[in-house]
């Protein structure tokens, strides 16, 4: 009788110390759950931003294109401080398509995390839109075996002495550096420079975005100075077809 009495405190020691330790696994494991979960919400290219790029961007920035392809996380990554210069700070891209608020906040929270791609790839690649090659250039005309006839009377010229019509500059302009994305697939949002239609309904944004502000095209694409000079002479003509 003497030895269990003594033997209850220990009893009640040990059970007491199991109950400790049971809390503490349960605190721990609370913990790592916790830890989970915080991990789960990070922002990642995968989950978060690919699925953005692929709603707003990716009708030029895709595979077949001349600029940055932004279904691919390592050129994403690697053009991180062009994203974040073009989408979040000046907040001129995406052209043509929308971008909320809360998405350019969310591109900026991701660049912020340091662009993590997150998990392995889950969603399709997009639809790409058909983009078609830049016309190759017309060759020159053959030199005639008889006399060439006495022309006919012309229209007046341009100072430079050359009659600019809208099949010139389409080909000049419009089809060498603008026809990747503006084209007869790309929809209202991207006009199709493609259509003279088109083009002369509009003939005043092309003038402000491209001749005054020269925004367009987007930094980075080839466009030169002559062409600039060529699409600004014959709006200022009047925009012949």
């Amino acid at each position: 009788m003497k030895k269990l009495l003594l033997l209850l405190p220990m009893l009640v020691l040990v059970s007491c110390g199991d109950k400790h330790m049971t809390l503490d696994r349960a605190k721990v494991s609370a913990g790592a759950n916790t830890q989970a979960g915080a991990g789960d919400a990070a922002v990642t290219y995968v989950r978060d931003i690919k699925p953005i790029f692929q709603r707003a961007c990716t009708a030029c920035h895709n595979e077949g294109s001349a600029i940055p392809n932004w279904n691919s996380y390592e050129v994403s990554f690697a053009k991180k401080d062009r994203l974040l210069d073009r989408v979040v700070i000046k907040r001129d891209m995406p052209l043509g398509m929308p971008m909320t608020d809360e998405e350019r906040a969310l591109v900026a929270e991701w660049l912020k995390l340091g662009a993590p791609q997150g998990g392995a790839e889950s969603t399709p690649p997009p639809t790409q839109v058909a983009m078609p090659e830049p016309p190759s250039a017309s060759p020159a005309p053959e030199a005639p075996s008889e006399p060439a006839p006495a022309p006919a009377p012309q229209p007046p010229t341009s100072s430079e002495g050359e009659i600019l019509t809208y099949a010139k500059v389409k080909t000049a302009v419009f089809d060498q550096y603008c026809a990747l994305c503006h084209n007869e697939n790309t929809g209202d949002l991207m006009p199709n420079w493609g259509s003279f239609s088109v083009v002369s309904s509009r003939k005043d944004k092309i003038y402000t975005r491209v001749v005054l502000e020269k925004t367009m095209p987007p930094e980075g694409m080839p466009f030169s100075e002559e062409a600039r000079d060529m699409l600004k002479q014959w709006i200022d003509e009047g925009a012949v077809e």
